[in-house]
């Protein structure tokens, strides 16, 4: 008897832990909306949250600066879609308007626009950098997408909203439009990168400035870059799409994306992309999705199990793949790019994976704002600001 009693207390012990353990893991990395809040705003009065934004800002951009300030600058925007705190806004709207006060004249067949001349590799001015302006403007027709679907804040900002635009809609995409091509060369040579992940970058301002204005030429580009192809570029590259470059990943037997690095190649030579370009394709597929525009749930579902099931090897310490097929080096500097953490609003276990791990890496403004963002989304249905 007194053996059976003992069985009896193991086995209660044993279903008692097992309780414990499923509240623990259900649990784990979960955080509100204000924790995550602390967490932004001790970062961002560091040395590498708004003082970095700024620093880059205030130049002239000639060095690239403005290509590395969209992180922080995503961050902001998220954090102030999450809390609807004006000072985040406020960020925003300083950095872009810091960065247009610097720029410069630059004629393309007789018309002037405004941009950032950056250094040529042999001395000369050139007439900007279509990687470098687009990572960041990226960025400004996103936020300025928010305010347009926010209708009582777009009163508020309207004159600042409508100035933005324009100077968007001619000294970036004209500009670029109607520079001599670029590259890949064609009409399409300076927005039909060399990448299908630096496409991405125009895809997204095309999608956003769609919405807003309605007009076609941006549904075109769109669509063009997302899945009909034909752009008027070099032969190499056209009628291919970025969905065209997508593959089912063969380091997993989960549906997940591979993606051929180059426009029209399909080899395993070229088979590989590296991580952190290839979120800021994710994050452009997310925005899309989220604005019914042509990609789909099982494609989020698809990038989900790319990033954690292949590239994200640990959490503590912080690691992921250099490469999406999961090889490559391992360390921080994967997961820590951080675009991909948008996928978060998307599944919990993923957003709490990603809640769990933000005191990791670096890169902690933008990171930290799309899981804020994202938490919003989960628990409260929206968010403060934009369509969702």
């Amino acid at each position: 008897m007194p053996s059976i009693l003992k069985k009896m207390k193991n086995v209660q012990h044993l279903l008692l832990l097992q309780v414990i353990l499923l509240i623990s893991f259900s649990s784990h990395g979960q955080k509100t909306v204000a924790q995550l809040k602390i967490e932004f705003d001790e970062f961002w009065a560091g040395p590498e949250g708004k003082k970095e934004l700024m620093n880059y800002v205030t130049t002239d951009g000639a060095e690239q600066q403005y290509y590395y300030a969209n992180w922080n600058l995503n961050g902001l925007v998220n954090m102030w879609q999450a809390t609807g705190e004006i000072q985040y806004f406020n960020e925003a709207k300083a950095a872009i308007d810091s960065m247009i006060s610097n720029a410069s004249d630059i004629e393309i067949n007789e018309v002037v626009y405004k941009g950032w001349p950056a250094l040529a590799k042999d001395g000369n001015l050139s007439v900007g950098k279509p990687l470098w302006d687009s990572m960041i403007w990226k960025e400004v027709a996103t936020l300025l997408r928010i305010v347009h679907q926010s209708s009582d804040f777009k009163e508020k900002e309207l004159t600042w909203f409508k100035a933005i635009l324009d100077w968007t809609e001619k000294n970036i995409w004209s500009r670029y439009e109607n520079r001599p091509g670029y590259g890949v060369g064609g009409e399409d040579g300076n927005q039909f990168m060399y990448t299908p992940t630096d496409t991405s970058h125009w895809a997204r301002i095309a999608m956003e400035l769609y919405i807003i204005t309605r007009k076609p030429k941006y549904k075109d580009f769109f669509d063009r870059a997302s899945f009909t192809g034909c752009c008027t570029c070099t032969e190499a590259t056209k009628g291919f799409s970025m969905r065209d470059q997508l593959y089912q990943n063969e380091a997993s037997e989960l549906p997940a994306y591979g993606m051929y690095a180059k426009w029209g190649i399909f080899n395993n030579e070229d088979k590989k992309v590296d991580t952190p370009h290839f979120a800021a394709f994710v994050q452009f597929v997310a925005l899309a999705y989220q604005s019914n525009m042509h990609w789909t749930k099982f494609d989020i579902e698809k990038l989900i199990s790319t990033i954690n099931n292949i590239v994200w090897k640990s959490d503590f310490p912080l690691a992921g793949s250099f490469y999406i097929n999961g090889s490559g080096k391992v360390d921080a500097y994967a997961i820590s790019q951080g675009a991909q953490a948008i996928l978060g609003r998307f599944d919990e276990s993923f957003q709490q994976r990603l809640e769990a791990t933000t005191t990791e890496g670096w890169n902690k403004g933008h990171r930290i704002g799309l899981i804020a963002a994202n938490r919003s989304i989960l628990s409260n249905g929206k968010l403060h600001y934009g369509d969702y």
